[in-house]
């Protein structure tokens, strides 16, 4: 029996230095990547502070940087100033820029919010950006060591993850909402998982989902497949699912309502025009083919998780949950088709396919249940090639300046979106201009 317990302790041990070594590995080559993309998020700290010393949104105190920065992504409601862009990032950020704040002033003596009223803080975004994306890697270690059972394995997956994909190159440059909704979205998968032997993981599911859609409101892709997994699969667990999810959806609702006078955010305010796309096919073709916004031009081990996902449905019945996920990815690219801006701004590579990276890791899981990683098999060869080839774009988008100034050199990309197919000046392959600063 003693020996047995020691086993089981020597595992548990085992099992928490590889979870810290995996959030301490990413999280730190993250967090010294050099480059940071403070764009649309540039106000997420800012919002966050406000949360934490005031309990509310409002950016009244800052008036003079947002002014500098013309009132970029800034509404006015009630004479108060609010970011347009949902709460959930500024929410689950709080903790992080708590700690930053305390720190900075036990330590340094520094008031983050006197510094942050003169210099938008793209550090502390970086830095609350890698904490998300750490995380996540924690949970891609999780769902690739319960399917896969082979921690070299998982490892693999969670270096596809955060060197190979835009986890790299956009959700941990700066506050996206891309980085949390990732977070939230393998974790959800994760829960699902350990449902199959603990039913009461399925209830918790929810709390993840539900916090995605205040985050991104696109989310509802994942959250609607999902919501159906549990009643097909789990349904005497499904009141108590729906109850969790509909009381964080009512908190949201009801502090969009005190803070803006309306349910959504200024952002998301059911217009026509968030959905007036009628470019379905040279949409589709630019998000997934495109020399600078291709998914997999980017990101070409996607192949293998395509060939994963077919090689699973020839040699086994799909199940509930590989449909969920697959709804899911579905979902979000009828969503992606439909929106107006087609290349996707000033960003790099796919970033509105940012948020489906965990579930396309799943596919790729099956990929690595079926292919025995040896180098004899062109196969392997080629996966390998796929992964050197991801890892060497995704490194340059965190590493090198030269391929986000190309979104505005020589010309606005949003002024010229057809620069997206231009083979002659790729995003990926784009250099440092001696002429900038």
């Amino acid at each position: 029996m003693d020996g047995w317990k020691e086993r089981i302790e020597r595992g548990l041990t085992l099992h928490r230095f590889m979870i810290t070594i995996v959030f301490l590995a990413v999280f730190l080559v993250h967090f010294f990547s050099p480059v940071d993309t403070p764009f649309d998020s540039r106000w997420s700290v800012h919002t966050a502070l406000s949360l934490v010393r005031n309990g509310d949104i409002a950016l009244d105190e800052y008036e003079e940087i947002i002014a500098n920065n013309e009132y970029y992504a800034i509404t006015r409601v009630n004479g108060h100033l609010y970011t347009v862009y949902p709460l959930g990032t500024y929410v689950l950020a709080a903790p992080v820029v708590w700690l930053v704040d305390q720190t900075l002033s036990r330590l340094l003596h520094i008031d983050l919010k006197i510094f942050i009223a003169k210099v938008l803080p793209s550090g502390v975004e970086v830095l609350a950006a890698s904490v998300f994306t750490a995380l996540c890697a924690v949970f891609i270690y999780l769902i690739g060591l319960r399917l896969l059972g082979s921690i070299p394995k998982a490892l693999l997956l969670v270096f596809v993850f955060a060197f190979c994909t835009p986890a790299w190159s956009t959700a941990s440059r700066g506050l996206w909402q891309h980085g949390p909704t990732m977070l939230l979205l393998a974790m959800s998968l994760y829960f699902a998982l350990r449902s199959e032997e603990q039913p009461a993981f399925i209830i918790w599911m929810a709390l993840p989902l539900a916090l995605s859609f205040t985050v991104r409101p696109s989310n509802v892709a994942a959250i609607l497949p999902f919501s159906f997994f549990v009643l097909a699969r789990h349904r005497s667990n499904f009141p108590f699912f729906c109850g969790l999810g509909l009381a964080v959806g009512a908190a949201y609702f009801a502090l969009n309502h005190h803070f803006y006078g309306e349910f959504m955010p200024p952002l998301y305010h059911i217009r026509a025009e968030l959905f007036s796309n009628r470019l379905w096919l040279k949409t589709a073709a630019t998000h997934l083919l495109s020399p600078s916004r291709g998914l997999f031009v980017y990101c070409p081990v996607f192949f293998f998780s395509l060939i994963g996902l077919y090689l699973k449905a020839r040699h086994s019945r799909l199940t509930l949950l590989d449909w969920a996920v697959i709804s899911a990815v579905f979902l979000h690219f009828v969503i992606v088709l439909l929106l107006p801006f087609w290349n996707s701004g000033h960003s790099y590579g796919p970033r509105f396919f940012t948020d489906m990276v965990p579930y396309y890791l799943y596919f790729l899981v099956f990929f690595l249940q079926r292919v025995e990683l040896s180098l004899s098999k062109p196969l392997v060869l080629a996966f390998a090639l796929s992964i050197a080839l991801s890892f060497a774009i995704h490194f340059r988008g965190a590493f090198h300046w030269g391929v986000y100034r190309w979104n505005h050199r020589p010309i606005n990309v949003d002024e010229a979106p057809d620069r997206v197919w231009d083979f002659s000046d790729i995003q990926f392959l784009r250099g440092e201009d001696p002429s900038d600063p």
